[in-house]
């Protein structure tokens, strides 16, 4: 690990400074194990990360990523977190209208749902539309779908859910 940990570097905040992680990095890393692949993977608690935030360097390749994630990251978070409740999420696909005239139609329908936050993801000729809310809200986000959906319904692309 020491010979790897001379070449790992922390960016500063919005600046280009980098500062390099020595000293007793070995002692503040943990290496997991993982099925497939020879990376390191380094899981970094104690380096006085703000707010006692955890880091996890992983991977780059799919398999090898995949596995860590599968088989030790999602495990170990549903150990420390185990009453953590994922945000609510739900897609709406839409096909034939951009995502400004989708904006535009949205505002003249006065389409702002309190407490449910929108995305918009444009590519391909199509949009999708990411409706976001705290968990205990799903009456909302439903309530936001359906109304969504309405608005755009000339727009809703039929190859979704598929």
């Amino acid at each position: 690990v020491s010979s790897v940990a001379s070449g790992v570097k922390l960016m500063g905040g919005g600046d280009s400074s980098a500062t390099s992680l020595t000293g007793n990095f070995e002692s503040k890393v943990q290496i997991l194990p993982k099925s497939i692949g020879s990376a390191v993977i380094w899981v970094k608690s104690q380096l006085d990360l703000p707010g006692g935030k955890t880091l996890f360097v992983l991977p780059g390749p799919p398999n090898e990523f995949n596995a860590v994630l599968h088989e030790e990251i999602i495990p170990w978070l549903r150990e420390r977190y185990a009453d953590a409740r994922p945000s609510l999420v739900r897609l709406v696909h839409t096909k034939g209208i951009g995502e400004s005239d989708i904006v535009t139609l949205l505002e003249r329908e006065c389409y702002g749902p309190a407490e449910i936050a929108l995305g918009f993801y444009p590519g391909g000729g199509k949009v999708e539309i990411r409706l976001g809310a705290a968990p205990g809200r799903e009456t909302e986000i439903s309530a936001a779908e359906q109304t969504l959906r309405c608005l755009l319904a000339e727009f809703l692309d039929p190859s979704e859910g598929q």
